[in-house]
């Protein structure tokens, strides 16, 4: 009996343990540089002097006049699509979303690395919905 309790302890602890990687702590940090990143690349898109035509452009734009908004993002994979004149940011671990913003408005749009899920790199926000 005692065999059985010391394994199934031990299966808990090890399936919480490894359960997400992500520190919710770094990750808030993090996002919060992220939405300031986003709303950078939203006014180069809507102010900037230069026509930007896609995302990457727009991402290599900030990146060239303010490297220090895409520094924290140096391990990650940064996706912008341009929707119109809105920019939407994707932020991901390898194929893995973190986190996802509309650079037009003043909240962050969502939050994944609480519910981690593969092969989810991929943007899903409508700018259109979410800047009015």
């Amino acid at each position: 009996m005692k065999h059985l309790l010391f394994i199934i302890v031990s299966m808990l602890i090890v399936g919480c343990s490894t359960s997400n990687p992500y520190n919710n702590e770094k990750m808030y940090d993090l996002a919060s540089q992220f939405k300031d990143l986003s709303q950078t690349v939203d006014g180069s898109i809507k102010f900037g002097e230069v026509a930007i035509e896609n995302g990457h452009q727009a991402l290599e734009r900030v990146s060239i006049e303010q490297p220090d908004k895409v520094a924290p993002f140096a391990e990650y994979i940064i996706k912008v699509e341009v929707q119109g004149d809105n920019a939407v940011l994707l932020l991901c671990d390898e194929d893995i979303a973190l986190i996802e913003d509309a650079g037009c408005n003043a909240v962050l749009d969502k939050v994944y690395w609480q519910a981690l899920n593969p092969k989810s790199c991929v943007i899903t926000l409508d700018s259109h919905q979410l800047c009015k």
